[in-house]
């Protein structure tokens, strides 16, 4: 008596088939899931390299400006010949300079989209809006004591 050992052709191609109707009422919910991770990622990262910032601020006894981009974000310590004019001169040093993922973009409600922590670590009242290409937004909020708070959804 001779077994028969494997898939026929016909269990084959309907098991490919079931697979590729499967992956593609998939796909379009990875693809927003993926940008949403991008998102978090992002935001965490700045909220990381804020609270960093104002610990410049507080270390170095000096102002740290974090100037922001549609895509990108930049820390210096503002603590050269022209300490505390929110400008980087060339012998203020850059600590981070941050692009940021692809798709995902940057605004804010600080003036001239720029932000400065105080020797003492406070704050102007800010936030900085962080959007990808879903439309989903993540806001990060400073409050004057330089407490820094983001608003997950």
């Amino acid at each position: 008596m001779k077994k028969n050992a494997g898939f026929t052709l016909y269990e084959l191609i309907i098991t490919m088939a079931v697979i590729s109707i499967l992956s593609a009422i998939a796909a379009p919910y990875f693809t927003r899931l993926s940008a949403g991770f991008k998102l978090n990622s992002a935001t965490r990262e700045m909220q990381a390299d804020l609270q960093a910032a104002r610990l410049f601020a507080i270390n170095k006894n000096s102002y740290a400006v974090i100037n922001f981009y549609k895509d990108s974000y930049k820390v210096f310590i503002d603590n050269g010949k022209n300490s505390g004019d929110w400008n980087q001169d060339a012998d203020e040093k850059t600590v981070i300079n941050r692009p940021l993922p692809a798709g995902i973009y940057l605004s804010s409600n600080c003036l001239n989209n720029r932000l400065r922590f105080t020797p003492t670590g406070t704050v102007a009242s800010r936030s900085v809006f962080l959007t990808n290409k879903n439309d989903k937004n993540k806001t990060i909020s400073m409050s004057r004591t330089g407490r820094i708070n983001v608003k997950w959804e």
